[in-house]
């Protein structure tokens, strides 16, 4: 098949943007999930500061910075989980600016998530939470290059306009059989 044949058939240009948006949606419940039980259970797996907390300078000093962190970690996982459910949706949908927002969205996470793993091997944190740090900006960054190429399909084949506009005919049908 040359360059300048079409490929006949039903298939949208788009598709692998939809793909994208299914795995979003699914991604994001689980990182919202993973970010609830991570944030109920950090206590357990966190150890007990030797001084507590007063002022906001304390959360930065070295006993503290780890989990001040691990929170800032969590909380962004939580509310990039809720944005990846979001965007997933706009995605599936095909949404012209669902892409743009993606790439915030994944961008945000992961570089929070490379921040963190960096600044847990600058501190010489615990090598769990420095593996963990690392896959999970390894698994930002995937969803980043996902959503960049979304946008960019997104950007070449735009969706039409009366994508998902309903048409009066419908309407009409639609308020004379829940009238009756």
């Amino acid at each position: 098949m040359s360059g300048e044949e079409t490929q006949t058939g039903d298939a949208s240009p788009r598709a692998f943007v939809t793909a994208t948006g299914y795995l979003f949606q699914v991604v994001g419940f689980v990182l919202v999930m993973g970010g609830c039980v991570l944030w109920g259970f950090a206590g357990f797996v966190e150890d007990r500061l030797d001084e507590p907390i007063n002022t906001v300078g304390d959360y930065f000093k070295s006993d503290a910075l780890v989990a001040t962190v691990s929170l800032a970690c969590i909380l962004t996982t939580l509310v990039a989980g809720l944005g990846l459910l979001g965007t997933g949706l706009g995605l599936q949908g095909e949404n012209r600016s669902s892409g743009q927002w993606a790439l915030v969205v994944t961008g945000v996470l992961a570089a929070v998530w490379w921040g963190g793993a960096v600044t847990f091997w600058i501190i010489s944190a615990p090598i769990w939470k420095i593996i963990v740090a690392a896959f999970s900006a390894g698994a930002g960054s995937v969803l980043f290059l996902l959503a960049g190429n979304s946008a960019r399909i997104l950007k070449l084949h735009p969706p039409p306009d009366d994508l998902n506009v309903v048409s009066d005919e419908f309407l009409d049908k639609y308020s004379r059989r829940h009238s009756e």
